[in-house]
């Protein structure tokens, strides 16, 4: 039956596509992370600096300049990896949202299908029952 054979096909693509939203969404749940340990790594590097501002003794003074810089060069890296991240998870949520039109799209035409097979399958129902009732009616008036 061409009917089965498209609403299999149309199933297959349903799958096909949910797999594609899981990919995303394990993309984008990668990046979170990898947001989430920068910001956390962010907020350490903060806490030294001000620790090591406090602590230091007369004698490290000289190399506390150098050691805030670096600090803050490593931020830097910090901050341009997470605008990338940023740049990254903006595309893959487009693609989450494009791909979640699509399976919804796909759900749509299966549906459609699947009442059209109904559809079929009750009228050629009817058309037996009322073949069925007029064999018997036409029989009964054969006696007569």
């Amino acid at each position: 039956m061409a009917a089965d054979r498209r609403i299999s096909a149309l199933e297959v693509l349903q799958r096909l596509k949910q797999q594609t939203i899981d990919g995303i969404s394990v993309q984008l749940k990668e990046i979170r992370l990898e947001q989430t340990g920068i910001h956390r790594e962010m907020e350490e590097l903060q806490d030294r600096a001000e620790q090591e501002s406090r602590v230091t003794s007369p004698e490290a003074l000289p190399f506390l300049a150098d050691f805030l810089r670096a600090l803050d060069q490593r931020k830097e890296i910090l901050k341009a990896r997470l605008k990338e991240l940023d740049h990254k998870a903006e595309e893959l949520e487009d693609q989450l949202v494009d791909a979640f039109a699509e399976v919804k799209k796909g759900e749509v035409v299966l549906d459609l299908a699947r009442q059209k097979i109904q559809l079929k399958e009750r009228r050629r129902e009817t058309d037996e029952s009322a073949e069925i009732a007029q064999n018997i009616f036409l029989r009964g008036q054969s006696k007569l």
